[in-house]
């Protein structure tokens, strides 16, 4: 039989095990939303992409951790090609390629993880959505 003070004593150790320092920082990295959309470290390890219809047919889209990426469009680039892209913030990245007529993706919301996601181009106020697709470009 449990005495009051032993069953007081391990509900406060229970409660207290989720209690941290908050004077310490985490040391797990943190992960941006550019870093989320991120399908793999270059070109040669993709095994996905993002498809989105952008109102003047469909495109698809790899981004890659050295900030290359590449690109394919329905008519535009039926072939593909290659792009660069810089990070302009947490949630935003500026893309380099001429054929395309936005070059901004902000307010990125959603990951790999989630199958989808959603920006902004170029401050559109409406979002598209890119939903993951199993393949390379």
């Amino acid at each position: 039989m449990f005495r009051p003070t032993l069953l007081a004593i391990i509900l406060l150790g229970l409660l207290c095990l989720g209690c941290g320092d908050e004077d310490t920082p985490s040391t797990a990295p943190s992960v941006t939303a550019v870093d989320a959309i991120v399908n793999a470290s270059s070109e040669a390890t993709h095994a996905s992409y993002w498809h989105v219809d952008i109102g003047a047919g469909t495109s698809d889209w790899a981004f890659f951790a050295d900030g290359t990426g590449r690109y394919e469009h329905s008519t535009l680039a039926p072939q593909g090609v290659d792009f660069t892209w810089t990070r302009l913030g947490s949630d935003a990245l500026l893309i380099d390629i001429a054929i395309v007529t936005f070059k901004n993706l902000s307010s990125i919301s959603g990951s790999i993880s989630k199958g989808t996601f959603t920006a902004l181009l170029d401050g559109n106020p409406t979002a598209r959505t890119f939903v993951l697709t199993a393949g390379q470009l």
